[in-house]
């Protein structure tokens, strides 16, 4: 008797969120949020926290139908002072694209902005932490690649180095059902 009450009572409350999410229309207009910490923050291979913990929290905002997209992010750092700078103890990214689908071809391009808030890196090196990209992806299957390009200098590695770029293949084939 108990397990058909608890099977019926689970039916109902079933038959509600199902009904809920039928009545409840897709927005056009997606915000999501992020948050969390790693124990080593690393940019392209290189630690961006000097091998200790990091912070992080951003939010995104999609307008579905059309694929555009904006953003930001926000880490704590600790290469700007270690390079030099009296400040600088965190990275405020602003970033915005258009991504969508050609077929089986996935794309995404668009514009980063990696800012250093109060950094002082250029009156000691001559090279400004913060840093413009240019970026185009294409993505096949479990496969991407993806062209970054230096519209400025590039995260204060040196005065001139606008015009760098970097290229990113990536591979994530699905190990098995479910997972990743």
């Amino acid at each position: 008797k108990k397990l058909t009450l608890a099977t019926a009572i689970l039916a109902v409350f079933a038959g509600t969120i199902a009904h809920a999410e039928e009545a409840a229309p897709a927005s056009d207009h997606v915000v999501t949020f992020n948050v969390g910490a790693t124990s080593d923050y690393r940019f392209r291979g290189i630690s961006q926290s000097r091998g200790d913990p990091a912070v992080f929290a951003g939010v995104d905002y999609t307008h579905t139908p059309s694929g555009f997209y904006a953003g930001a992010w926000t880490s704590t750092i600790k290469w700007v002072k270690d390079a030099g700078a009296s400040s600088g103890s965190y990275e405020l990214d602003i970033y915005g694209g258009k991504r969508g689908q050609v077929g089986e071809v996935a794309y995404d391009v668009g514009l980063i902005s990696y800012n250093y808030p109060g950094n002082t890196l250029k009156a000691v090196t001559g090279a400004n932490a913060n840093t413009v990209e240019a970026f185009g992806q294409v993505g096949y299957g479990f496969a991407t690649l993806k062209y970054s390009y230096s519209l400025t200098d590039f995260i204060g590695w040196a005065p001139k180095s606008d015009g760098s770029d970097y290229i990113d293949l990536s591979l994530n084939p699905e190990i098995k059902d479910g997972y990743i």
